[in-house]
């Protein structure tokens, strides 16, 4: 049977700051999820706040023309297909200069359903319609001590 995962990643933040980073420092959990489940999608979503200039101009710089890009509100958001460049781009260039995951929200999709979503530069990610066999492997990539809900 299939069930949702959501986990929640214990965070803390800086003084000055409204950056979530984790407790344990890294985002090695983030990387296992992603590399699993960027197999499973076709499509690739990231949500960048329009301030956060040098990560857009990069992800430009590297996808454009391949990569859909819109602007929205506050958001600018890149879609592209799930290639090995890209898949390449977010397992290895995950990080900013201060350690912190670039990214505000990814999505990976498969026919335009999600299969993977992050949000809050990786501290909350939700798995839709996974099995036991994911399940457990998500749980043993996750930080100890991070919340989940399996429904």
């Amino acid at each position: 049977m299939q069930k949702n995962i959501i986990i929640y990643i214990p965070v803390y933040t800086e003084e000055n700051s409204s950056f979530p980073k984790t407790v344990i420092g890294n985002y090695n959990y983030w990387l296992h999820v992603v590399d699993y489940f960027l197999r499973k999608s076709d499509c690739v979503e990231i949500h960048c706040w329009n301030e956060e200039k040098n990560i857009i101009e990069e992800i430009k710089s590297q996808f454009y023309p391949e990569i859909e890009i819109r602007k929205e509100d506050n958001l600018t958001i890149f879609h592209g297909k799930t290639t090995a460049a890209f898949s390449h781009y977010l397992c290895n260039s995950k990080t900013n200069k201060d350690g912190e995951l670039k990214w505000f929200t990814v999505n990976l999709l498969k026919e335009e359903s999600i299969v993977f979503h992050s949000s809050h530069w990786g501290t909350e990610i939700f798995v839709p319609d996974v099995i036991e066999k994911e399940i457990s492997f998500i749980k043993s990539v996750s930080p100890k001590d991070a919340q989940m809900e399996i429904y």
